[in-house]
């Protein structure tokens, strides 16, 4: 067989793993001497440390990866990989361990294109951002994660030691940039301080980390620092990790910013003021689609849709997806959906008939609910029926074409994910009212 052809083979055994690459490599070297010849000369079997913080360092192992992955681009994965996600038996250890990897690896800090560090504490992120220097010109990917810092957890109570980093913002003394996507557990009361390091990401994900640390965030400056970041087109908060806790309205100041390119707002499990403040004191002129995953209803929550639903403030808006919505939080922004044009309803077990069926429905008398809405997707909606999907598709097609330019638009793609099969006599009926049509069982592990 061809030597190129098993290099080819070994590439597509380890790349599926890209955590243990480097030990399946060693494995593949062990079998005789021609695979070890392979192996060792193939450079690209060999750019990928995976550093397990619960073990000992085999810092000889490491300057060998170097010197075999030639002059490829680097990925670091710092972790530990045991299964409850242990402490290491300290923070000074796993400060060391950072340290003398990051020794190890700062002849070619200058090739590193992935860094991701999944750590025990704040202080360990913040010693680790403090002893990365010099120039990452390479580097595309940053997370930094601390899933285990909870002062909720008994388990993990704050150290002395801990606490002054806690209360200093992680300060990176390396220079990235060409950075473009950034991954921070909110673990530090100063989360603003190192977003401003970092002006050239398009893609940001703010991980809420305790609820001391969230509650203590300064709105009005995360507001601020992220309209300071001009090339930043998505945005996720993600506080699916922790109870949902309510902000101080004080946080957040009485103006209105401009976020001028982001196109991609995703939400997940914030606070009512985080949600409302971020939503209706900051202008979207470049934003085309908003994901919200667990949104439940409140009274003011219309505001919010009222001020999307204007050209001034989201001009390009189009795309809403809701994900885990509870009662009556259709009824209440349905009115304030103009600018939708394609509705996704996912893990939507509150929505019923009557619901739905206001998508067919005249709001007052000059307009309809949802009106420019072409595209709907319908996943896990136990409650659905098939006599509401026909009759939304039919009244909207009808009215369309009754009074054009004054009804709603009729749907031209339909999309629905249930547990129970389609007749084919209905099948039929919903492929010759609508272009475009699906309904299927969605795999668990995709729900975009």
């Amino acid at each position: 067989m061809p030597y190129e052809l098993w290099k080819i083979i070994f590439l597509h055994v380890a790349a599926d793993l890209p955590f243990i690459k480097a030990r399946e490599s060693a494995k593949m070297s062990a079998v005789c001497r021609f695979w070890r010849q392979i192996v060792v000369e193939s450079s690209e079997l060999w750019d990928v440390f995976a550093l397990d913080l619960d073990r000992t360092m085999d810092e000889r192992s490491i300057l060998l990866m170097i010197r075999r992955s030639g002059l490829r681009h680097l990925h670091v994965y710092l972790t530990h990989q045991t299964p409850e996600m242990r402490r290491c038996s300290s923070t000074e250890h796993e400060c060391a361990r950072l340290r003398r990897f990051i020794h190890i690896l700062s002849l070619c800090m200058g090739r590193v294109k992935t860094w991701q560090a999944e750590l025990s504490c704040s202080s360990s992120a913040g010693d680790m951002m403090l002893n990365m220097q010099g120039a990452a010109t390479s580097l595309k990917e940053l997370t930094l994660l601390c899933p285990l810092f909870s002062r909720q957890d008994p388990r993990n109570r704050a150290e002395p030691a801990q606490i002054v980093f806690n209360l200093s913002p992680w300060i990176p003394r390396f220079q990235a940039p060409h950075l473009e996507n950034l991954t921070l557990s909110v673990a530090c009361f100063r989360i603003t301080q190192t977003l401003s390091h970092f002006a050239s990401i398009r893609s940001l994900t703010l991980v809420l980390g305790t609820e001391n640390v969230a509650r203590s965030l300064d709105g009005g400056l995360l507001l601020k620092t992220l309209a300071a970041l001009p090339s930043l087109t998505y945005l996720k908060i993600d506080g699916s990790s922790v109870p949902i806790f309510d902000l101080s309205n004080s946080n957040f100041p009485a103006v209105v910013f401009e976020f001028p390119s982001l196109q991609y707002l995703c939400m997940d499990t914030v606070s009512k003021n985080l949600f409302t403040s971020l939503l209706t004191c900051v202008r979207f002129p470049a934003l085309v689609r908003l994901d919200i995953t667990n949104l439940y209803h409140f009274l003011t929550l219309y505001r919010i849709f009222t001020h999307l639903n204007t050209q001034a403030n989201a001009p390009l808006l189009q795309t809403l997806r809701l994900c885990q919505f509870g009662p009556n939080v259709l009824c209440s922004i349905f009115p304030h959906l103009t600018f939708c044009r394609t509705l996704i309803l996912h893990q939507a077990v509150t929505l019923d008939d009557p619901q739905l069926l206001m998508l067919s429905m005249p709001h007052g008398t000059e307009t309809w609910f949802c009106p420019n809405v072409t595209s709907l997707e319908l996943d896990r909606v136990p409650l659905i029926t098939v006599h509401a999907l026909r009759c939304l598709v039919r009244e909207r097609k009808t009215q369309h074409a009754n009074t054009p330019g004054q009804g709603p638009n009729a749907l031209v793609d339909l999309k629905v994910f249930h547990t129970a099969p389609l007749g084919e006599v209905h099948k039929a009926w919903f492929r010759d009212n609508v272009p475009t049509f699906h309904w299927g069982v969605r795999r668990a592990s995709i729900d975009v």
